[in-house]
């Protein structure tokens, strides 16, 4: 306190010595310095005071005496401040369901409403497209005298194709304004459109939609549909896309070049072996060229299948498959409420994304691919039976037809009787998989308080046991497997 004071003192002292020496102007502008300092929330010691000699160099404001606005002024007030009136959207985001058939916007008009206004809209892409999603829209609004609000509709498509939650935006034009003015936000308005459909198609929706709603757990969702059903509708939802169902045929096609040149290799080894090899009159120039054509319709027809086999790895037939349904699934997870979203577990998403995603394409949609190609080989292995009895002369093997028709169903009983078992035991070792990831997030999500807690050996004990237990199921999945 005492050295607070003194301060004081001082500054006073140090006041009237530039009152006695420069006389009272001297006063005026330190105090219109500091005034002026406040305002700006400038440190006090950034405060510059002129000296006696450069006072009459700077011009200074008085307090007392506001200046007048200048036309210069007038011209840099905003113009959201000016007299015509503001047009703006009346929310930031508008849901939807698609059965809706049309989702209507507000338009807002404020301000002075004396006269009529007008102002151009449209509708921009976003997830959703226009043609499938909703109908392309665009006008203007019109506002007469004294109207604060107008109304847009924009058309919603309805149709039974299951899409993910999509959106789309309404604008506003700029330069398409008459006697009004855009606000500073709500320029433009997101849509947010909710499909109505059942994933993969509403061929089993009842069924679905009560199996998840009375369903406790979700490993052990009973849809009371059939299998085989429910993957004939997954196959018709991934045939929908036109990018899919154009490689799908061409994956088809070089598949169904394989099995003709199988048939192709079979009829050039009974050749050679029963007709070139054992050839004795002949001379050697038609050996010769018997064994070079033989040789060129091996080798040709195999590089032109290579040629298409590499050319497949670039088709989008498994990729844009599996990125559908990844896509679907992070786009369903973004669009629920945060509360719901808190909730659902992230181990249960990642490995959704990262695995389910991924198996129900490659061993799923795939499978079916090579399962066509596989009834494809015996149809043409049946074939060159017939074949051969006319064109080589060999006999019929009924016993090899009879074979070929029997394997195939004694392999369908057998699968058919360990589908239980096998279905059982991959269940097992999905969910298993699931809590040794939940426990995993858990720690990254928890980690500063394990460590404060000093729980890192009791977590990992847990961590260890878990382990042990979904390597034991891996184990006896793959022995179930493997028989």
């Amino acid at each position: 306190e005492d050295g607070a004071l003194a301060a004081d003192a001082q500054s006073a002292q140090a006041l009237d010595e530039v009152a006695a020496t420069s006389g009272a102007k001297a006063m005026d502008i330190t105090l219109v310095a500091e005034t002026q300092a406040r305002e700006l929330s400038l440190p006090q010691n950034q405060i510059v005071v002129p000296s006696a000699s450069e006072e009459q160099k700077v011009p200074l404001l008085s307090a007392q005496t506001p200046r007048e606005p200048s036309e210069r002024d007038a011209a840099e007030v905003p113009s959201i401040m000016r007299d015509a009136p503001i047009v703006q959207f009346g929310a930031f985001e508008i849901i939807a369901t698609e059965e809706d058939r049309e989702v209507k916007v507000e338009v807002l008009r404020v301000g002075n409403l004396s006269s009529s206004a007008e102002v151009a809209f449209r509708t921009v892409d976003g997830t959703a497209m226009a043609g499938a999603v909703y109908q392309e829209t665009s006008g203007i609004c019109h506002f007469a005298p004294g109207e604060d609000s107008a109304s847009i509709l924009v058309p919603l498509i309805d149709d039974d194709e299951w899409r993910t939650t999509q959106e789309f935006y309404v604008e506003l034009v700029p330069n398409s304004l008459r006697d009004a003015q855009l606000g500073p936000c709500l320029r433009r308005t997101k849509i947010v459109v909710i499909d109505n459909d059942t994933f993969p198609t509403n061929a089993y929706q009842d069924e679905i939609r009560d199996g998840v709603q009375h369903s406790q757990d979700l490993h052990a969702i009973e849809f009371g549909v059939s299998d085989q059903g429910l993957v004939m509708e997954f196959l018709k939802f991934l045939w929908r896309s036109p990018l899919i169902w154009r490689d799908s045929l061409k994956t088809a096609m070089v598949d169904f070049c394989h099995s003709l040149f199988l048939v192709l290799k079979l009829i050039l080894n009974v050749v050679l072996v029963d007709h070139v090899l054992k050839e004795t009159r002949a001379s050697e120039t038609v050996l010769t060229v018997d064994l070079v054509i033989i040789v060129a319709c091996s080798v040709v027809p195999f590089g032109v299948l290579h040629y298409f086999d590499y050319h497949k790895t670039f088709w989008k037939v498994r990729g844009y498959s599996r990125t559908l349904i990844q896509t679907s699934l992070v786009s369903k997870f973004l669009d629920f409420k945060p509360g719901v979203r808190s909730a659902v577990n992230h181990g249960g998403i990642i490995m959704a994304i990262t695995r389910d995603a991924v198996q129900i394409i490659d061993k799923g949609f795939m499978s079916a691919f090579k399962l066509a190609h596989s009834v494809t080989n015996v149809a043409m292995l049946m074939m060159y039976q017939f074949l051969a009895s006319f064109l080589l002369g060999a006999t019929m093997n009924t016993t090899c037809i009879i074979a070929m028709l029997v394997y195939p169903m004694l392999l369908f009983v057998f699968v058919k009787l360990r589908r239980e078992t096998t279905t059982r035991h991959l269940k097992e070792m999905r969910r298993r998989q699931d809590e040794f990831v939940d426990s995993v997030d858990a720690l990254v999500q928890n980690l500063e308080l394990v460590k404060a807690y000093s729980e890192s050996d009791h977590f990992m004990r847990q961590f260890d046991a878990g382990l042990r237990d979904f390597n034991k199921i891996g184990g006896d999945t793959a022995r179930v497997l493997l028989n």
